[in-house]
């Protein structure tokens, strides 16, 4: 099956079918974003928290209890070979500083901004203020006759399209 057009769906059924299986929900109905709430005898309530990229070949898994963590990788490697990348520091493109002291957590996404505008050969531009609906107006009036550039233009949007998501 590696390989086909179907794999990665493939992939991703079975696994999601294994987390519903250890009794953790999908949030978001896209497959991407899982939760699972234990409630302990102290009133207090564990939660695990997992996030899949597309394929299910690469996540981040969360929680607010190290045992409960503990079990739940366990548990999961038993069906699936993991790696643990340690403390994370980088995810999507996004750098991520964690102040565990103060509970604070930054995301960052300034070394993708700097690779986009190096890739567009714009490291040294000047920025400027553009509103959408100018460039909707230039889009519509520009839509039949396609340039490089104009394509260009388009994967630069693309590529920022990225940054809107975080």
């Amino acid at each position: 099956m590696y390989g086909l057009k179907q794999a990665a769906h493939g992939w991703n059924q079975m696994f999601v079918r294994w987390l519903l299986d250890y009794g953790i929900i999908n949030v978001d109905n896209d497959g991407v974003t899982f939760v699972k709430n234990v409630k302990k005898a102290d009133v207090n309530v564990s939660k695990i928290l997992l996030s899949i990229h597309v394929d299910a070949s690469d996540g981040l898994a969360a929680c607010s209890d190290e045992a409960m963590y503990k079990d739940f990788i366990a548990a999961m490697s038993k069906d699936f070979d993991l790696s643990d990348s340690g403390e994370l520091k980088w995810f999507l493109g996004g750098k991520i500083e964690q102040d565990r002291e103060k509970g604070i957590v930054r995301l960052s996404q300034e070394q993708y901004c700097n690779d986009v505008l190096k890739r567009f050969q714009m490291s040294d531009c000047t920025p400027v203020t553009l509103y959408v609906r100018q460039i909707c107006t230039w889009q519509l009036q520009t839509a039949r006759r396609w340039t490089r550039e104009m394509r260009m233009w388009c994967a630069i949007v693309s590529s920022s399209l990225g940054l809107a998501c975080i």
